[in-house]
C-alpha cells in the first residue's frame, strides 16, 4: 500500500523541481487489484490499479524528446 508523506513547514518538492516534465499517468499494477483499491478508497486516493503478475509503480511522464515510461 503506498503511504502519505506529511511535508510539515518545508515547501512541497514541486515547487522547486525543474520544469519541463510532465506526469501525464500514475498508475498501480497488482496481483490483487481489488484488496488494494480498498485500501486506496478509504485514503481517498484516486487512482488506477490493474491486475498484473508482479506489484509495480508505472509513471508515464512527458518530457521534450516525448513520452517515457518508468516502471
Amino acid at each position: 500500500m503506498p503511504f502519505l508523506i506529511n511535508w510539515g513547514e518545508t515547501p512541497h518538492p514541486s515547487q522547486s523541481a525543474p520544469t519541463g516534465l510532465v506526469l501525464e499517468n500514475l498508475l498501480i499494477e497488482h496481483p490483487n487489484p481489488d484488496a488494494l483499491q480498498k485500501g486506496l478508497a478509504a485514503l481517498n486516493a484516486e487512482v488506477d490499479v490493474r491486475r498484473a503478475a508482479s506489484p509495480a509503480l508505472v509513471a508515464h511522464i512527458r518530457g521534450p524528446n516525448g513520452t517515457v515510461e518508468l516502471r
